[in-house]
């Protein structure tokens, strides 16, 4: 979601809570929660060892493989679980998971209505309303997401992507692993081609390509 939003300039960009990867910050932050690597490597506390479970559908197994693999030699006791294919396109099986749940979402502009709280599937909406399957609600940036919405002005929309990105990557609702390219080729003599956000479309000013 982050990254394509560069397009809206450094008032994002500045706006965004950096984590560098520092296995001594997660430790500490574990620490602060009453967890503590037991002499087998793992969190544990009082009750046991902290094992979250992260999910993920078949077609994404490899890369949950991967995951669960780095968060436990970091010291998290993973529970690793596949969504069996049949259970793959029931909303509720999705949405109703008690940890973590990787999977593709959009990206750019186009992703930040699916985190407001009306995009949150819930039993009484037969778990169809929206993508925001985490649940994460936030009364601001649903306030920010409608301004924007409703907004023209190119400098006050920044603002209010910068103000919604600041809330975004400071509660972490989700965490993006990877974003995918899209390659455009075209003979060197062509002109006028411009770059374009992920949700754009690369011909929007073809009135002005010129081959030359």
């Amino acid at each position: 979601i982050i990254s394509p939003l560069s397009q809206w300039g450094p008032a994002v960009d500045g706006s965004i809570q950096k984590y560098p990867y520092d296995p001594r910050l997660s430790e500490r932050s574990m620490n602060d929660a009453g967890f503590v690597k037991n002499p087998d490597g793992f969190y544990a506390n009082a009750r046991g060892r902290f094992s979250p479970e992260l999910k993920t559908t078949v077609d994404r197994e490899d890369e949950g493989s991967v995951m669960a693999s780095g968060l436990k030699r970091a010291g998290f006791d993973i529970n690793f679980a596949v969504l069996p294919a049949a259970l793959s396109i029931d909303p509720e099986a999705r949405v109703t998971f008690p940890a973590m749940f990787t999977s593709i979402t959009s990206q750019g502009e186009g992703s930040l209505p699916g985190f407001t709280t009306a995009q949150i599937p819930k039993a009484d909406n037969n778990w169809r309303t929206g993508n925001n399957r985490g649940g994460w609600s936030s009364p601001e940036y649903d306030r920010l997401m409608e301004a924007f919405t409703s907004t023209l002005d190119p400098k006050e929309r920044a603002t209010e992507v910068a103000q919604m990105m600041k809330i975004f990557t400071d509660e972490l609702p989700a965490i993006s692993l990877l974003f995918l390219a899209q390659p455009y080729a075209y003979a060197s003599a062509l002109h006028g081609v411009l770059p374009v956000a992920p949700e754009g479309d690369i011909t929007w000013n073809l009135h002005e390509w010129e081959y030359r």
